[in-house]
């Protein structure tokens, strides 16, 4: 956590975003909230998160995480860390009742 940021980490709150982004085709921040209240339950028991509410998705706090994630130093840290993932390529299928997903490593 950074300073005075209470709620879910920075982490969480991108990852529920995106699903926010990629579910409901929509990348404004305003939506979100109202989103994440509506699927809280559905949220919680994917995530194992109950401490989620709706204030970590206000616009304000999500605004601050594009200020964060829009910092070079910060950004680079990302992609160090996340630099194992060049070799990793996952595919997964949907059909309406199963989810098959490979791991392919190069």
């Amino acid at each position: 956590m950074h300073g005075s940021h209470k709620g879910l980490s920075w982490g969480w709150i991108s990852v529920i975003w995106l699903a926010y982004i990629l579910s409901q085709g929509d990348h404004r921040n305003l939506p979100g909230q109202g989103w994440v209240c509506q699927a809280q339950e559905t949220i919680v028991c994917i995530t194992g998160l109950s401490e989620l509410t709706g204030l970590d998705f206000t616009d304000d706090r999500l605004t601050k995480l594009l200020t964060r994630l829009s910092q070079p130093v910060l950004w680079q840290a990302i992609e160090q860390e996340l630099g194992f993932c060049k070799q990793i390529y996952k595919f997964t299928l949907l059909t309406p009742h199963k989810c098959f997903s490979t791991s392919i490593l190069h």
